[in-house]
């Protein structure tokens, strides 16, 4: 196991010497200049001051690559001939420690040197700045290590970040080129919400199985934080939704949304959270909208609530309800070679109405590209797909089908709400121009969705 931590923490290297080395070579440089008066010589001869300073920001880069190689070499035969211990050392490996990691770090450097020659202060940047550079990626590095030793997975050789909306998620590669995702959670009612339904469904639908923990749970508790590490599902989602085969892919969506729910209506889960659409649209979101209605059209946000209590709510208790997973975005749903790999991302997961999951879906798509006119026209066709392909699946009534309108509608004022409470308000500002054009439409809609009856 220290194999572990020996062979991915050698990019720290270029993390450490190169910041700090650069940092002394930079600022002896600049009172060299300020003592000596030596760069005065080269202005005498017309030589640009940038240019002057790029040629020494270049040895300096030289200088710190090359005492990074000798320090590298020298760490791994440290380790070899005293200890026995070989670095593991895979082409990803490579590609960060000697070229990914290096490259971030002559950024920081260059950062750096503008500072010393626009600001003249190295005793400030010096000193500073490269602790907080160097600190912050060893913290993070060396954390995610210690969390890994949690499990039985064999020598790490790389560890990738991920972007994500909600989670801190790693990809880690292990020695022998398997991969793992190490996703961090907030909540423990989302992890164990989570772990109570995947084991429910792993049967019949491909998602991403907990590995089971040293200690045999299904995650670790590090500094009041969660962490669940996954098998890696191989697979891509659809990313152009309105290329070639479009109305194929929006097919294959809502068939996956329906082969899931036809599991997820048989799971009696108790402990699974109730999701009431018409509390979350009427009591939670207007009233975090209304704090924030300088910034919207906010009389037409009353219309649209008083369409949804006279027409979507006398029916709601009639719409099916069972387990839904509720973030059913295109971005959580994998496929290879046009068939389903995997899906992801069921911390979600509640008990609500389940036409929820194929709106919400479709509504993903729409926002994606909603500046882009003929793409809003050709949405109609991917909505009604993803609806007809579900319909195949799970027959939908005809109160579902009426209500569909106002769900795509309740989606987008929820979004309002979540993106006011986080303060991006051009995020909530773009899903009232998605709500405003839904409403515009929504004879056009009403039309399409008819045709599945």
């Amino acid at each position: 196991m220290p194999v572990l931590i020996i062979g991915s923490s050698m990019l720290y290297l270029s993390l450490l010497g190169i910041p700090f080395l650069g940092n002394i070579i930079l600022a002896r440089i600049l009172y060299e200049e300020r003592k000596e008066n030596a760069v005065h010589v080269l202005l005498a001869s017309g030589i640009s001051p940038i240019i002057i300073w790029l040629g020494k920001m270049t040895i300096t880069f030289i200088i710190v690559y090359l005492v990074f190689l000798i320090s590298t070499l020298i760490y791994y035969l440290v380790f070899l001939l005293f200890f026995g211990i070989p670095l593991v050392l895979n082409a990803n490996l490579f590609m960060i420690t000697f070229i990914v990691a290096p490259l971030l770090s002559f950024g920081f450097l260059s950062i750096l040197g503008y500072l010393f020659w626009a600001l003249k202060n190295p005793q400030l940047f010096g000193m500073i700045l490269p602790i907080v550079f160097v600190v912050g990626f060893w913290n993070v590095g060396m954390m995610i290590e210690k969390i890994l030793l949690n499990w039985d997975i064999g020598d790490v050789t790389s560890i990738e970040k991920v972007d994500s909306f909600s989670n801190s998620v790693n990809i880690i590669t292990s020695h022998d080129n398997k991969k793992y995702v190490l996703k961090e959670q907030a909540s423990y009612e989302k992890i164990k919400n989570e772990v109570a339904l995947l084991p429910c469904l792993r049967e019949e639908i491909p998602i991403a199985v907990p590995i089971i923990a040293r200690d045999d749970s299904y995650f670790i508790d590090y500094e009041n934080r969660y962490y669940i590490l996954y098998q890696f599902l191989d697979g891509k989602c659809f990313e152009d939704h309105y290329g070639e085969n479009s109305r194929e892919k929006a097919e294959l969506l809502g068939e996956t949304i329906g082969n899931l729910h036809s599991v997820l209506t048989k799971i009696e889960y108790e402990g699974c959270t109730i999701f009431n659409l018409v509390s979350d649209v009427i009591d939670w979101s207007i009233n975090i909208i209304e704090k924030n209605k300088a910034y919207f059209d906010y009389q037409f946000i009353l219309e649209i609530i008083r369409l949804f209590k006279r027409y979507f709510v006398p029916s709601y208790d009639l719409l099916p309800k069972h387990i839904i997973h509720r973030d059913f975005h295109p971005g959580n749903i994998l496929f290879k070679d046009k068939k389903l790999s995997g899906i992801v991302d069921f911390e979600l997961s509640v008990k609500g109405v389940r036409i929820f999951d194929p709106c919400y879906c479709a509504t993903s798509i729409l926002v994606g590209d909603f500046n882009d006119g003929d793409k809003r026209k050709q949405w109609f066709d991917i909505f009604t797909a993803i609806i007809a392909a579900y319909n195949q699946k799970n027959k939908l009534t005809r109160e579902e089908i009426y209500a569909l309108t106002y769900v795509l509608y309740s989606i987008q004022l929820i979004f309002m709400a979540f993106s006011c409470n986080i303060d991006h308000i051009e995020a909530a500002k773009c899903n009232e121009k998605v709500l405003k054009w839904l409403y515009q439409n929504r004879d056009m809609i009403e039309k399409t969705i008819t045709t599945i009856l």
